[in-house]
This record gives C-alpha cells, sequence and structure tokens, in this order.
C-alpha cells in the first residue's frame, strides 16, 4: 500500500527534479508540458493508498511549474486482483474536474474517450505518459486499441509507459 504512493511520488519528484526553464518550450524533464499528455490511472482496488495517491497527484498537477500540462485521470483501471473497488468519483471531480473518465462504472466508455484524448495528442505529435497505481487491464486495452490505430494508419509513434506495477521501468514501445 505505501510502496505504491512512494513509486507515484518517486515519479513525480523526477519529474519536477528536471523542470526545464527554457522560455521557448515548456520542458518538465523530457516532458514536454506544451504538447504531451500525462495519463493518472489508478486501480483503488482492494486498498485505499490510491486515494492518497489521486489527492497527491492533484495537488502537484496544481503546482505552478505544471501550468499547461496536459492530463487525464482514470478511475478503475484495475485488473482481475480480487477485492473491493473503492469508489472515489467525489475526489475525482474535485482533483481533476472534467479530466477524467470512470473506467468502473463503464469501461467501453472510457477507453473511448482516452483513446479520443490519445489520439488528439500523437496527432499534434505529442507523447503519451501513463503513471499506473497498479495492475491494469484498461492500459493493456488502451495499448490494443492505439496498436490498431497506428496499423490502421501506419503511424510511427514512441510511447513512454512508466508503470509502478513493473517496478518503475520505462518501457519505450517501438513502431507498434
Amino acid at each position: 500500500m505505501q510502496v505504491k504512493i512512494f513509486q507515484i511520488i518517486i515519479i513525480l519528484l523526477f519529474l519536477t527534479s528536471c523542470y526545464s526553464k527554457t522560455p521557448s518550450i515548456k520542458m518538465i524533464g523530457k516532458f514536454h508540458a506544451d504538447k504531451d499528455l500525462f495519463l493518472a490511472q489508478f486501480d483503488s482496488k482492494t486498498d485505499v493508498d490510491d486515494i492518497h495517491s489521486i489527492a497527491g497527484v492533484a495537488t502537484i498537477l496544481r503546482d505552478p511549474r505544471f501550468a499547461g500540462v496536459k492530463y487525464h485521470a482514470v478511475a478503475g483501471a484495475y485488473g482481475i486482483q480480487e477485492g473491493l473497488y473503492v469508489p472515489a468519483n467525489e475526489l475525482f471531480e474535485e482533483a481533476f474536474g472534467n479530466n477524467w473518465s470512470d473506467a468502473d462504472s463503464n469501461f467501453e466508455l472510457a477507453l473511448k474517450e482516452v483513446t479520443s484524448i490519445v489520439i488528439k495528442t500523437l496527432k499534434e505529435d505529442g507523447d503519451i505518459w501513463i503513471a499506473e497505481a497498479g495492475q491494469s487491464d484498461f492500459t493493456s486495452a488502451l495499448i490494443r486499441n492505439l496498436k490498431i490505430l497506428i496499423l490502421l494508419f501506419r503511424q510511427k509513434k514512441e510511447f513512454m509507459l512508466c508503470s509502478t506495477a513493473i517496478g518503475m521501468k520505462i518501457t519505450h514501445l517501438r513502431r507498434i
């Protein structure tokens, strides 16, 4: 439980420590704040540590250094693990406004919404950064959707998947 929170904090500290003050292009590490998309995906299943992570991510995104960062959060991005889901819709509304989707209540609608946001970002030459707060069938489905679309449109794009579920390893998916 505390490990997930610690891992998400480490990711966010990494992003803040690499903040660049370049006037023409707003960079946070390798993240292009003007064109990249940060997806924060929370499983909120079997434990309540994600509730703290949701509040932490929202707090950091409100910091002036992150002004202009394009982001979207996903609630209910869990896998096949046992246990009860901890609904936090009021917290998501307060934390992210309209920039979140509810995969627990309607997985397919959330997947459609997020896929659309990701496609728009990719068309504008942005990269997608995914922070996972647990195992996620949602991320898998999103990547599958994008693979199909990229194959259809013969686009080549690099995805950066930063997942706490795989021990903070950054994985590059090239030429999907």
